[in-house]
């Protein structure tokens, strides 16, 4: 009798919320003899309970036995058709067997029999996002309400809205999100690049500020940090970032590229150019570090060692455009027009809206006395680069040869804005808090 009672308290204790939530703790701390051994009790005395079912499910699958975990879930739902859990638990199951049709028609069938429940609603909806199904996903994300959405529903609706193209509703989502998650790296890192997607440099900037004060020593924040700093001006803090990911480790190639990157920002093209040649020693088939090393060389003018740079990444980089560019700009300022000329056309035929290629175009021709050619070419430039005010200056100054001074008036008003823009979002730029720990 005193057996039969101790079971049954034992019993008692397990299927309380507390004991099952004991059995849950020990899977999630991985614990999983110790939670076998509570649930084959549990279940010995009461194998029909479905939230057993379910933490059996569970551990299963921690054993990697998804066999076993289905029949557990399935059985779970032959015995409670009214409750959520089996259906959400199930579905991810068969999601996660390939079977999306599969984990489709049990969430439909979820519905039928209980609505339009929140957790089941979201649950299609990520099938539909991994599926690619974006609006369907996001229209199946708007009928939940947003109070008491399930765990996921603001990563889920933010990564669906980026997904569309809408990076202010996906930075809305996520700053929901950052609510929830006030020391997560990862949602500050997605919010510093919905911000970079919608050019608000100033908000990407203080969102991996803040990441950095979190985890200093991150090497995907300090990584995230430099190259926010590089889009909003910071060309220093980009350099330091990079040292100390360089200091942390040496031989990485990809901190290398962003310490090159960071020094021809902020304009020491020299220490660019020995810096790169020192890995080139390293790394001689490496085409990003020769097209580097040949782009600093030109800003350097010493045009003969940039042609070989260029002329090496363009072979090891057959379909980047972008040393034919500069190959054209070395040819250009060594007033080799025909070259130059011939390279641009190359660079066109790749990317026929590169601003930068119009832009020396116009310059070309307008030094050879095509202005009709150089006025097309100079106005498609200021189309392709309307922040940038070196297509107005060329063309007030086309306009003043050509003798319409209205125009050339209004171009070198216009020219004359844009470098204020520049100066003003470089002084904010400089006057922003540091707020990440001190400089290495």
């Amino acid at each position: 009798m005193l057996g039969i009672m101790l079971r049954g308290l034992l019993l008692l204790l397990l299927l309380q919320p507390g004991g099952a939530e004991s059995i849950r703790q020990l899977l999630q701390s991985g614990e999983l003899a110790a939670a076998e051994r509570r649930l084959e009790e549990a279940l010995r005395q009461n194998g029909d309970d479905w939230r057993l079912l379910v933490l059996a499910a569970e551990l299963r699958l921690r054993q990697q036995r998804p066999g076993e975990a289905e029949t557990a879930l399935e059985r779970a739902l032959d015995l409670a058709p009214g409750e959520i859990e089996p259906y959400v638990q199930l579905s991810r199951l068969r999601r996660a067997q390939a079977r999306p049709a599969a984990a489709r028609d049990l969430l439909d069938q979820g519905r039928s029999r209980l609505g339009e429940h929140p957790a089941l609603l979201y649950e299609l909806a990520v099938l539909a996002a991994e599926q690619s199904q974006f609006l369907q996903s996001l229209a199946l994300l708007s009928r939940i309400p947003s109070t008491g959405a399930p765990d996921g529903y603001w990563e889920a609706l933010g990564r669906v809205q980026a997904a569309l193209e809408n990076y202010a509703e996906a930075e809305r989502a996520y700053q929901r999100l950052l609510e929830r998650r006030p020391q997560s790296i990862g949602v500050m890192r997605a919010l510093s690049g919905f911000a970079l997607k919608q050019e608000e440099h100033e908000r990407a900037w203080e969102y991996m500020s803040q990441a950095r004060r979190i985890a200093p020593n991150s090497p995907e924040v300090l990584y995230d940090f430099s190259r926010v700093s590089l889009t909003f001006g910071l060309a220093a803090e980009a350099v330091n970032c990079a040292r100390l990911l360089l200091f942390m480790e040496p031989g990485n190639r990809d901190y290398q590229i962003l310490l090159a990157r960071s020094l021809m920002a902020g304009s020491a093209h020299d220490e660019a150019r020995k810096w790169l040649e020192s890995r080139l020693a390293e790394r001689p088939d490496d085409g990003e570090m020769h097209l580097l090393a040949g782009i600093s060389m030109t800003e350097l003018g010493d045009f003969s060692e940039a042609e070989q740079h260029l002329r090496r990444a363009r072979e090891l980089l057959p379909g980047d455009p972008e040393p034919i560019y500069f190959l054209g700009l070395v040819a250009y300022n060594r007033t080799q027009d025909e070259e130059a000329e011939r390279h641009f056309q190359a660079v066109l035929e790749q990317q026929p809206e590169h601003g930068g290629v119009w832009l020396t175009l116009g310059k070309l021709r307008f030094r050879q006395g095509r202005l009709v050619e150089a006025q097309s070419c100079l106005e498609e430039a200021a189309r392709l680069l309307p922040a940038n005010p070196d297509p107005q200056f060329q063309l007030s100054r086309l306009y003043r040869q050509a003798g319409d001074t209205a125009r050339a008036q209004e171009s070198i008003q216009r020219y004359q804005q844009l470098k204020q823009q520049d100066v003003a979002a470089a002084e904010r730029a400089a006057s922003l808090p540091y707020t990440a720990p001190d400089r290495p």
